[in-house]
């Protein structure tokens, strides 16, 4: 489908764009021309108007092309060899991959994220690399910063072994989840024959089944952290079962505000979505099943699914980039706007979940004076430029309550 992701870290990644330096701002045209600074990175760049930064005039090939987003354009772009056409009259596609080579600056970025890091390729910037270990240590820490002052709280202060057990788990599963996410994405993209669609149906499996079990910890960690049963198979988050409701229950008569928090009907939904009917449609009833095309890696969802996802859709259009409507005798959808829908919810309600614990409630000799004493929120261990880098960056909705998200 586009040559660009067929590349493998043998290969340097070259590709061809366009950029419509009408319709990007400085600052992002600096960051694209930047990438071309990686050793890994070969983009021939090719504007439409003369590009000047900061009053001094850029050295990039011109052609005067009058940029629509448009599916002719589109089709005139691919006849001329184009990998990426980079403007922000483009919605944003968020998984639309039908819609190559035509890109706004957000997708743009995401896309090279995903070719650079499927090739071991790990930069801060084009001057700074960094291991695997490292990157998602860092990611970790920026989809999910309320972890790491749950964690140094449980590190400094408290000798309940199974709380600090349940934590390196969850800790353990964001970096699996990055790894399912990221590798599921690239083969979505990559659309080359059953071998891409193979491998995303595989890392599609392990993202559900690591975001489920995910919730799964921090139901066991709410549970060790107020001490509420003995049996951790006796917790749930979901108020649809038994085991849930009576689980809340006793959460709230030790933390009314956290259980009201996890009463919200929005999170709620989104549990029941994960857990079934979706891991279970995966799990137990073999689906999802794959289907290869030129226009995307699809899969087959049951009714069910499709009715709670339909659900989601109508109520935040904005953040999700499947169509509600779609309806066949068998649903068959894209892969990688699930994906990409999921990962956005379940990087929202996670960080949701987490800044609802009551850290005074267990540590309850720790005054705020010490408690700032005690705990210093470096970002990670590869700076602050983390949130503004190639590998960093992507497209999060705002968690509740709080400014955190994406650019």
């Amino acid at each position: 489908m586009n040559k660009v992701f067929y590349q493998n870290n043998v290969h340097r990644v070259s590709a061809k764009v366009l950029l419509d330096a009408n319709n990007l701002s400085e600052t992002q045209i600096i960051n694209i021309l930047e990438i071309s600074h990686i050793p890994s990175v070969f983009l021939e760049v090719i504007s439409n108007v003369p590009i000047s930064v900061s009053g001094v005039q850029v050295d990039t090939k011109i052609d005067h092309i009058n940029f629509e987003a448009s599916d002719s354009f589109k089709q005139s772009m691919l006849k001329s060899g184009f990998d990426f056409c980079v403007s922000n009259l483009v919605p944003n596609n968020a998984g639309r991959t039908y819609f190559l080579p035509l890109v706004n600056y957000k997708d743009f970025m995401e896309l090279i994220r995903l070719i650079l890091v499927h090739n071991n390729q790990y930069y801060v910037n084009s001057n700074y690399k960094v291991d695997d270990f490292l990157y998602l240590h860092g990611r970790s820490n920026y989809l999910f910063p309320t972890f790491q002052k749950i964690w140094s709280f449980a590190v400094n202060y408290d000798n309940d072994r199974l709380y600090a057990n349940v934590l390196d788990s969850i800790a353990n599963r964001f970096k699996q989840l990055i790894i399912s996410f990221d590798e599921c994405s690239f083969y979505c993209f990559e659309n080359r024959g059953n071998d891409s669609l193979g491998y995303a149906i595989y890392y599609f499996d392990s993202f559900v089944s690591q975001l489920a079990s995910i919730f799964g910890n921090l139901a066991n960690t709410i549970n060790n952290f107020y001490c509420i049963n003995e049996d951790s198979r006796r917790v749930d988050l979901r108020l649809s079962t038994n085991k849930g409701k009576e689980f809340l229950e006793k959460l709230k008569e030790k933390d009314p505000t956290f259980y009201q928090k996890l009463k919200d009907t929005d999170f709620q939904t989104f549990l029941k979505l994960i857990i079934k009917p979706l891991r279970n449609d995966i799990e137990h009833n073999n689906i999802p099943q794959g289907v290869n095309s030129k226009t995307a890696v699809s899969m087959i969802l049951s009714e069910s699914t499709w009715k709670i996802l339909q659900s989601m859709i109508h109520k935040y259009p904005q953040e999700c980039f499947l169509d509600p409507y779609h309806f066949d005798s068998e649903i068959y959808i894209s892969i990688y706007p699930v994906l990409k829908f999921l990962m956005i919810f379940g990087r929202k309600y996670i960080n949701y979940v987490l800044s609802g614990f009551n850290l005074h409630w267990k540590f309850q000799d720790m005054g705020e004076p010490s408690e700032e004493r005690n705990f210093h929120s470096e970002p990670n261990p590869v700076g602050k430029e983390c949130e503004n880098s190639l590998y960093f960056t992507t497209y999060w909705l705002l968690i509740k309550g709080k400014e955190q998200g994406g650019v």
